[in-house]
């Protein structure tokens, strides 16, 4: 397992973005729907907010 650094965005007012870190067994492809799917799950269960309140934008 590797810890990896979340870039997500909330989909409301705020134009901040945030991070969170997770581990991972590899980087995810966020061209796969599958695995960006997975890590949707992953991040929304970190944060503690639902799937369709934030976006991912990057993984670092």
């Amino acid at each position: 397992m590797q810890t990896y650094t979340i870039e997500y965005a909330f989909q409301d007012k705020e134009q901040t973005t945030r991070t969170c870190e997770v581990d991972l067994d590899r980087t995810p492809d966020l061209k796969d729907n599958e695995q960006l799917a997975d890590l949707y799950q992953i991040v929304s269960d970190a944060i503690r907010k639902p799937i369709t309140s934030f976006e991912i934008l990057a993984v670092h």
